[in-house]
């Protein structure tokens, strides 16, 4: 080992060619332009659905969904409610656990979906499963409290999209911060793989896609907030690379999913229950009078107050109408219901469910039928097809956690529309609960299901152009492909292949009998850590 990394891994949350490009053949993007120019390109396929969660916990085990289990931010529990998970809750072993077991030093800095921080032989700075940025999330013990010392305190996890005040100095904090930490830590504890990921590129991608302008808190007007995002990350970027890498280092810029503009919302909880597959409850006097105290309480408040509160409120109001919404369903007679901003479908099964009312022998009809109505279903002003596929569990996944997969799994066309749903909150409720289908979306852009992967260095090697747009790169390769990398067979049970096209002067790939390894560190949040989650993941731009 030196004290250069070999391999040095930048996650870049949202990254997409389509975005990049343009902006690289402007010259805004230097730092992201030389690793192109030097190395190889190549769009990267993400998970179904390209979910942050479903996306990272594939990377980092080089498996699919159906053996790592995690499908959405949350899991549905027998009584339908949600329960929020976190990295703790993937029973594989991470690239970071491989390479420690195997006497190799890493280093992770702010990756999502590593909460509780994994005991690895190096260090860890937990990502956006971590319910606050806090002593825990480091390894080893002290990590964090010594970084914030040395960095005059830590970086806000969100910052939320306010464009006529936007906090424009807690972005910039918090991208500099991030790229600060991971070159402090990278020089005063050498490691084999250093890896650190920027996750605010996502969060303004989600809310300022369209209509790019902001005026910050401070008097500054950004035209494009993306750009202005992307540059900062830019920098830092071309920061860690001369600070950290050698001759011999490998960098690698890698997206967990793309992005793009959203068309519209559909609503398909809505859609459900106009097909009579879920079926709407009546409120009980308690549910009613808990509502109606709630809209009352928030009139009363001073504007000035309801605005420096809306965060703190908007939370509160949420989960509190997220309950009255699952306990207002009739699940006597509800057949399916959606739980994700992402098209999860599942219906209610008995043994399942504690009130399901499908009996499993008629699951397949049942899963038929919704997925013709789906596939039939047309914008009522363009007459467009809005769904390219209803995708069954055993099409796309396979493993032991198939039990926690939806039965159904809706696509919108490109992923250009935005599932909402009432059971699971996408974005702000209106009071009017009985919105159409069809409406406008609440986020401007969306995920989509081509990333972005470069590499640069020694081993790589750049083809025609450095062009590998045309391979069959999958967000599961990227584990076994960094093991390769370290010089490290890679277990027999992953799903993803080495990317040898992509890479040049290193024996050929070798693969290690395994079994399924397991691990449990299932640390589940407690009810203020939900609170917690669920306003961070509003304002990154995920509810």
């Amino acid at each position: 080992m030196t004290d250069r990394p070999s391999v040095i891994v930048i996650g870049l949350d949202g990254g997409t060619f389509d975005l990049l490009d343009p902006w690289i053949d402007a010259g805004e993007l230097p730092a992201i332009a030389a690793v192109l120019r030097e190395g190889a390109r190549g769009r990267l396929r993400s998970t179904h659905p390209p979910l942050t969660p479903v996306a990272w916990s594939s990377m980092l085990t080089g498996c699919n969904p159906g053996k790592h289990g995690a499908f959405a931010f949350m899991r549905i529990g027998s009584d339908h409610v949600p329960q929020f998970l976190n990295g703790g809750a993937i029973p594989l072993p991470s690239v970071f656990e491989h390479l420690s077991a195997r006497g190799l030093r890493v280093g992770a800095v702010n990756i999502p979906w590593t909460w509780p921080p994994p005991s690895v032989n190096g260090f860890c700075l937990s990502g956006l499963d971590a319910p606050a940025f806090r002593p825990d999330i480091g390894h080893p013990e002290g990590l964090f409290d010594e970084v914030a010392e040395r960095f005059d305190g830590y970086f806000d996890k969100t910052v939320l999209p306010d464009r006529n005040a936007y906090a424009l100095d807690r972005l910039e904090d918090r991208i500099a911060k991030t790229g600060a930490i991971a070159r402090y830590l990278g020089r005063t504890r050498p490691v084999d793989l250093l890896a650190v990921c920027f996750v605010s590129t996502d969060q303004v991608q989600h809310y300022f896609f369209r209509s790019r302008s902001v005026t910050a808190r401070d008097g500054r007007r950004v035209e494009d907030l993306l750009l202005h995002t992307w540059r900062h990350v830019d920098r830092e970027i071309g920061r860690i690379v001369d600070a950290l890498a050698g001759p011999n280092t490998t960098v690698m810029l890698v997206s967990d999913h793309g992005a793009g503009p959203t068309e519209g919302g559909i609503n398909l909880g809505r859609w459900l229950a106009a097909e009579s597959w879920l079926e709407p409850g009546t409120a009980g006097s308690g549910e009613a009078f808990r509502r109606g105290l709630l809209r009352f309480g928030s009139r009363l408040l001073p504007a000035t107050l309801r605005e420096r509160l809306r965060g703190r409120l908007a939370g509160t109001r949420r989960r509190m109408i997220s309950r009255l919404l699952a306990e207002g369903v009739d699940w006597s007679r509800t057949r399916a219901f959606c739980w994700s901003d992402y098209g999860n479908i599942s219906l209610n099964l008995s043994g399942r469910f504690d009130t399901g009312c499908v009996q499993p022998g008629r699951r397949d009809r049942i899963v038929r039928e919704i997925a013709d109505g789906l596939l039939a279903l047309r914008h009522p002003e363009t007459d467009e097809r809005v769904m390219s596929a209803a995708l069954r569990p055993g099409e796309i996944y396979h493993g032991p956690h198939l039990h926690h997969a939806p039965d159904l799994l809706a696509v919108p066309r490109d992923y250009r529309w935005e599932i909402l749903t009432d059971f699971t909150l996408s974005g702000p409720l209106p009071d009017d609960r009985t919105r159409a289908v069809f409406g406008p979306a609440v986020r401007e852009g969306t995920h989509r299901l081509h990333g972005m992967l470069a590499l640069s260095g020694a081993s790589v090697r750049t083809g025609e152009g450095g062009s590998f747009e045309g391979s069959c790169a999958r967000i599961e390769d990227i584990a076994p492909t960094l093991l390769h990398l370290l010089g490290q067979p890679v277990p027999s049970y992953m799903d993803g292949r080495v990317l040898s096209e992509m890479l040049s002067g290193l024996a050929a790939p070798r693969r290690a009998e395994a079994a399924l390894a397991t691990r449990a560190t299932e640390v589940p949040y407690t009810a203020s850590e939900v609170a917690a989650v669920e306003r961070d993941l509003q304002g990154l731009g995920y509810l």
